[in-house]
């Protein structure tokens, strides 16, 4: 995308009587670009919240007018109320997260972090939901520790892991690895669930963008999560890679340099 600018050269400017113009040519894609996606941003960010706030106002308003049939109805309209107002909270710290992370303007508090007890810390607390859908999860981690930042490392495996329990099959299976080279720090999660379609695997990094809209609602996704997993790879210069088939599962491949933690 151009921007053109055309002017006459003014004759005084001159050394004969012949006639010229000057043309610029400014290359503005990227910053057009830049507006769209910040357009398309805001929109989709609106369009996230007036969801939730919709679903709180209309059980508010239930309640308000007595429509509850009994105590048990009532709890009902306050417990739907509670998730969409959680929804909105997680929609805003993500959207925050992303923002900081977009302009680095996060606060880094660098220290020893030990990968396997972040693992294992977040196995610990996913429990309840794997029971619930009976998932057994595997973890075969080396006892790396470097130097970086633990909640940003902490919400990398976090988003996977969760994703990795949440979008898979009953009976299903989780395994994690994480091992290191001399230069590298190789992490892989691998689940046997769903499995991501051709057609999005190369979407599924854009904010707010996801494979299946109504059962990512209905989880609680905020279609944040693998885009503050993206950023987060990047900021530590790291790659990430995705291998999946639709209804057979999908395993994503980071690779970090160690160097980065020094």
């Amino acid at each position: 995308i151009y921007t053109v600018y055309i002017n006459n050269v003014e004759k005084n400017f001159l050394k004969d009587d012949s006639k010229y113009c000057i043309i610029i040519l400014i290359d503005v894609t990227e910053k057009r670009n830049t507006e769209i996606m910040k357009q398309e941003f805001f929109s989709n960010i609106s369009h996230e919240i007036k969801t939730p706030i919709t679903s709180i106002q209309g059980y508010t308003e239930l309640l308000f007018n007595d429509f509850a049939k009994n105590k048990a109805q009532e709890k009902d309209f306050l417990k739907r109320i509670q998730k969409e107002t959680q929804n909105i909270v997680n929609l805003i710290n993500n959207i925050l997260t992303i923002s900081k992370l977009e302009t680095n303007f996060i606060d880094i508090d660098k220290t020893n972090i030990n990968i396997s007890a972040i693992i294992f810390e977040i196995i610990e607390t996913t429990k309840p939901l794997c029971i619930q859908n009976n998932i057994k999860i595997t973890s075969k981690c080396e006892n790396i520790v470097f130097f970086g930042d633990y909640k940003m490392i902490h919400q990398l495996f976090n988003n996977l892991i969760v994703n990795a329990i949440k979008y898979n099959k009953p009976n299903g299976n989780v395994t994690i690895n994480c091992n290191q080279t001399e230069k590298y720090i190789n992490i892989s999660i691998k689940d046997t669930g769903i499995g991501i379609p051709f057609i999005d695997k190369g979407r599924i990094f854009e904010r707010f963008y996801r494979v299946e809209k109504g059962r990512s609602k209905n989880l609680g996704g905020t279609g944040l999560g693998l885009s503050i997993v993206k950023h987060i790879v990047n900021y530590y210069n790291g790659s990430i890679e995705i291998k999946t088939k639709e209804n057979l599962g999908t395993e994503f491949i980071i690779k970090i340099p160690k160097n980065k933690f020094d």
